[in-house]
């Protein structure tokens, strides 16, 4: 697939996900970028038979899917080839979903509130998320010579947020515990606290008060 291709056909992916997660135009983009070089824009087998974009290592804690392949990684300076298990999904979204939450997590989730894309790509890098030393560079070339300006950036409708009260307070730590789902059926449940609320879900993410 060829780099235009792969952009156009996985941003809308990326794009849904995200909202329903609460995810930046920012985050969103790294997240792009991150698929087109870890798949080589959607030619790499764990792309093509896992769903996989991220290459994601499978711990002993991950219960879902894996594939195992072969990868480059970068020890002490030296390159070499290695086994690796990594987590596979059914879908493509599911992927995009699990690196969003991956983002998260105590490691990398500085980068959630990053206010360009190098400044979060340089955060999960330094978080650990790759052997490669130029892996920083890779990702910030792709997305400026493949991304920048090929997919449409719709600035988020800006909403009239509540007031942090007590009651807005607990639905969001609910909402964290999983009690009202994702995405269309969290809006649903929650009505006209739903921007309230899953803004106060965004800063307790990022480790606010």
């Amino acid at each position: 697939m060829i780099a235009s291709d792969f952009i156009k056909t996985l941003w809308p992916t990326i794009d849904k996900v995200g909202n329903e997660l609460g995810m930046s135009n920012i985050i969103k983009q790294v997240c792009l970028a991150q698929a087109a070089l870890e798949t080589g824009y959607g030619s790499s087998a764990l792309m093509v038979k896992a769903h996989a974009l991220f290459g994601i290592k499978a711990s002993k804690s991950w219960k879902g899917k894996v594939y195992s392949a072969k990868t480059n990684e970068v020890y002490a300076g030296i390159e070499q080839t290695v086994s690796a298990t990594f987590r596979a999904y059914d879908t493509v979204a599911d992927s995009v979903r699990d690196y969003f939450k991956l983002l998260q997590g105590k490691r990398y989730k500085e980068a959630l509130t990053a206010n360009t894309v190098e400044d979060a790509v340089h955060i999960i890098v330094k978080g650990g998320y790759a052997t490669d030393p130029k892996y920083t560079e890779k990702v910030i070339n792709i997305y400026k010579q493949a991304i920048v300006g090929a997919i449409p950036i719709v600035k988020a409708k800006v909403e009239q947020v509540k007031p942090v009260t007590d009651d807005i307070d607990k639905l969001a730590r609910e909402v964290l515990k999983g009690k009202y789902g994702n995405g269309e059926q969290r809006k649903k449940l929650l009505g006209t606290n739903y921007a309230a609320v899953q803004h106060r879900v965004n800063i307790l993410l990022r480790g606010g008060k």
